[in-house]
């Protein structure tokens, strides 16, 4: 990334864009960020894909379909109670280094990738709404990427489809918040987002709130 802004021509104009070595973007996949930026938005995420190449076993794809369905949910809640301009259904809610753009400007004044061990990728978007970014997820961007179970970050993407591997092997249905914590938490983002710096504000409150408790039963669909 510091790579990235310091060959732009001008600085605070253009925009930075990241994938991983195994992920394999679409041919279009810069154009529908370009369009996303046009439309207001500063930060871009892309949706995480499986790589049709390495296709996940019937069990543990169920198991992906059945989270795929619940953030699916999730996403009409927070659109009917807290929508965003520059963030419109249909939406997925990835936003990783696969597929994570942010024009220089932000990056710039957000002070850009942190120094972390693990998931810089999602501080950087925590900085960037911190400091006023307008997040997008676009479902016109994407990216495939592999479904490996041995990563480099600890709490990647391999550990969370090694997460589906286990589950399925154990022959389990995975728990989440029920949709009535999702309800309470859109309405407590609307109600800040009403005041001056808003969204910076709900960045960086949410991260402190206590997590919400795992009390729903997810139903696969065979």
């Amino acid at each position: 990334m510091e790579n990235g802004l310091a060959r732009l021509p001008r600085a605070g104009r253009g925009v930075l864009v990241s994938t991983d070595a195994d992920a394999s973007p679409p041919a279009d996949w810069l154009v529908g960020i370009v369009r996303a930026i046009g439309r207001g938005a500063d930060i871009v995420g892309g949706r995480i894909e499986i790589d049709p190449g390495e296709p996940l076993p019937p069990a543990v794809n169920r198991l992906r379909e059945t989270w795929d369905r619940y953030w699916q949910r999730v996403r009409a809640i927070e659109d009917d109670i807290d929508p965003r301009p520059w963030d419109q259904p249909p939406r997925h809610g990835d936003h990783t280094g696969a597929s994570l753009a942010i024009t220089a400007d932000l990056y710039a004044r957000c002070g850009g990738v942190p120094l972390l061990a693990s998931g810089e990728d999602l501080g950087l978007v925590t900085a960037a709404l911190a400091h006023g970014g307008r997040l997008a997820h676009p479902a016109d961007v994407f990216t495939f990427v592999s479904p490996r179970l041995e990563g480099r970050a600890i709490a990647g993407m391999a550990a969370a489809i090694q997460e589906l591997f286990d589950l399925a092997s154990r022959d389990e249905a995975a728990r989440a918040p029920a949709f009535s914590h999702w309800q309470k938490r859109a309405i407590w983002r609307r109600r800040l987002r009403t005041r001056p710096d808003g969204g910076a504000m709900i960045a960086m409150a949410e991260p402190r709130l206590p997590p919400m408790p795992h009390d729903m039963v997810l139903e696969i669909v065979s």
